[in-house]
């Protein structure tokens, strides 16, 4: 009888054992989870808050891009400011933020433009530029 309770002794110290082997393999993965997570979303805040500042012409030119209607996406306006610090710097923001919102939105930097950087007469207004455009396929 105590033979087997000899293996019962065993079987039991065999359970803790997995026991203990399990939840360190668990924690582990929680641990490899969170580093991934953390990771992602690190990279994510650094596109998404910390956008890197671009100079034309030795000035950081406030820049936005919206789509001009819901039904067509394609279409896009571009706001430019301050006009005022260089017509030459305002028009290379509003094309660089016109190339930037086909490629983020499209993949591609192809546009046509309806009222484009190199248009002889510009929209100006409150020292904002404004440009419009259509991503291309």
């Amino acid at each position: 009888m105590s033979g087997t309770m000899n293996d019962k002794t065993k079987m039991m110290v065999r359970a803790k054992v997995r026991a203990k082997v399990r939840a360190k393999v668990r924690a582990k993965v929680r641990i490899g989870a969170a580093l991934a997570v953390l990771t992602a979303v690190t990279g994510c805040g650094d596109v998404l808050w910390n956008q890197e500042k671009v100079l034309f012409e030795g000035v950081e030119y406030k820049h936005k891009s919206s789509a001009v209607s819901r039904d067509d996406k394609r279409s896009f306006e571009v706001q430019v400011r301050p006009v005022s610090a260089s017509m030459v710097g305002a028009r290379e923001a509003g094309k660089y933020e016109g190339t930037r919102y086909c490629i983020q939105n499209y993949g591609n930097s192809d546009i046509k433009w309806q009222v484009g950087p190199d248009s002889q007469v510009l929209p100006v207004e409150n020292d904002t530029l404004t440009l419009r455009g259509r991503c291309n396929s």
